[in-house]
This record gives structure tokens, sequence and C-alpha cells, in this order.
């Protein structure tokens, strides 16, 4: 029988690093990382992100399906020691993932990385799911669109993974001109601008 956790679908919205082209011209990679039940907040390789294309077709499934929802930021799901697919099955009131706790330990949080086998079947509310990912899509959308602002960028904004978080201060200081960072790419890599820009809702 799978474990069952009944829980809100959370992410965060975090900079993996910054691309300086020229003196004025710098900019920045976002990724959406997962912030649910079950997920290890402090993996030492902080490059797991979601799927932004993966996580909008789930909103429209209607048969079980399989998915690298959860990848790394370079795309290659087995560089962060995923190596399944998400199941995904819904009902009329519930999105169901179930993880192979086999192929996701890597991953996980305690205690769920002792258990020696079987599924994690995370449950979200439809309707909480389906606003948590519409807003993340829009938001994403208008960095894509705007920019990001610098001032409002801290350290915690960033993963661990580059050391991007320790520019951030000494790009305010020496780019004084400079209010928004544009947006370089939204990982994985290869999740297009055009693409999220294109999604309505």
């Amino acid at each position: 029988m799978p474990i069952e956790l009944l829980t809100e679908f959370k992410y965060k919205i975090r900079a993996s690093m910054f691309t300086f082209w020229n003196e004025d011209d710098i900019e920045i990679t976002l990724q959406a990382t997962p912030a649910f039940l079950i997920y290890n907040q402090d993996i030492a390789d902080d490059c797991v992100v979601l799927d932004i294309h993966e996580l909008v077709a789930s909103l429209k499934i209607s048969s079980p399906a399989k998915s690298y929802l959860l990848t790394c930021e370079c795309g290659y799901a087995g560089d962060v020691g995923i190596t399944a697919p998400i199941l995904l099955t819904h009902t009329k009131e519930y999105i169901y993932w179930d993880l192979d706790i086999t192929h996701y330990r890597a991953i996980l949080s305690l205690p769920y990385a002792e258990i020696p086998e079987g599924i994690l079947r995370l449950i979200f509310p439809k309707q909480q799911y389906r606003n948590a990912i519409i807003r993340l899509v829009k938001t994403l959308q208008h960095f894509i669109l705007n920019g990001v602002e610098i001032d409002l960028l801290e350290p915690q904004d960033f993963t661990r993974t580059y050391g991007a978080a320790a520019l951030v201060e000494s790009i305010k200081q020496e780019h004084p001109q400079l209010k928004f960072i544009s947006v370089d790419e939204i990982n994985p890599h290869g999740c297009n601008h055009e693409a999220i820009l294109k999604y309505q809702f």
C-alpha cells in the first residue's frame, strides 16, 4: 500500500546564477524549486527544479500518466538522483503524485529517505494545486516580460550551487543604474520563454 500524504503544492522561485555579458548587461537564470512535504530543503545538490511545461500539462490529464515533474536544472533528472518518472493520477477533488522511494531517495527529507522501499503518494487538493501552478506561471511570465527588480533580490533567493548569492550586494553597489535584471533562462534548461508566455488561463 502507498504511504499517503495529504499536502499542499508549494514552490519557491529562486535564481541559480547571473550571466555577465558586459558592464551594463547582466542577466539572471530563474527556476521553481519544490517546497512541499517530502522534499529535502537542505539537499547538497541544490539543482532540483519543477518542470513548468510538465506542471501545466498535469492540469489537463484525463488518464494516468508518467511524468518527470521533478528534474535537474540541466534537464536530465538522473543528475540529481531521480531515476524514474512520477505516476500522475487524479480524481474530481485531488491530484496524486506517486513516487517510488528507491528512485527518489536522493531528494527526500527524513524520515522518508530512510524508508527501505515503497511508494510515497502525495495527495494535492486539486483546486489549490491548480491555483498554485497558475500563480507560478503568471509570476514567471511577469519576470520574463519585465525583468527582476534588483533591489528586491536577497541572498536567500538563490540556490546554493553556484554561489551567486555572494554577488548580490556587489552588483547593487557596482551597478547603481541597474534597476531590473533581464531573465536569461528559466530552468530546466530548454524551457524557453516563448512557450511560457503562450500559456493563458
